[in-house]
């Protein structure tokens, strides 16, 4: 036994020279993919639990409302540009527009009253996620607190 540890390793973090808060190191890419593919989950794994979690609420929320209200869930890839401008929106929702789109089969209905409002909802939710992907690769290139 020459030097070898059998204790499991800790967490890599790192240490903002400004502020001196500690937080866990993980690449930027590896930071926006996370918090693309689940809401809030790149502000979580970079340490801001509360935060993460907060705008996991936010968006699966804004996502749950829209849903509700039966609005277009973004499906159309050809077609007219505000249409590819709509479903690129709503896929900024990473999972969530996935597995409403893929495994619920979830559309939206074009008669229900609140259709157009439930539309704006699902469209932001996956626009707020894209603010959200860019913050937690800031906070990860250490640019932002």
């Amino acid at each position: 036994m020459s030097g070898v540890s059998t204790l499991p390793e800790e967490p890599r973090l790192a240490t903002n020279p400004s502020t001196g808060d500690k937080t866990a190191r993980i690449s930027p890419v590896a930071a926006g993919v996370l918090a693309w593919l689940v809401p809030g989950l790149g502000h979580f794994t970079l340490g801001h639990r509360a935060r993460g979690i907060a705008f996991f609420v936010i968006v699966c929320g804004a996502a749950v409302l829209g849903v509700g209200l039966e609005g277009n869930l973004g499906t159309s890839l050809t077609g007219p540009p505000l249409a590819l401008l709509r479903t690129l929106g709503c896929m900024g929702a990473g999972l969530v527009y996935g597995t409403l789109r893929f495994v619920v089969g979830f559309v939206g209905s074009a008669e229900a009253p609140g259709y157009e409002y439930g539309s704006a909802f699902l469209v932001s939710a996956g626009l707020m996620n894209y603010m959200l992907v860019l913050d937690a690769f800031d906070i990860a290139m250490g640019r932002k607190k």
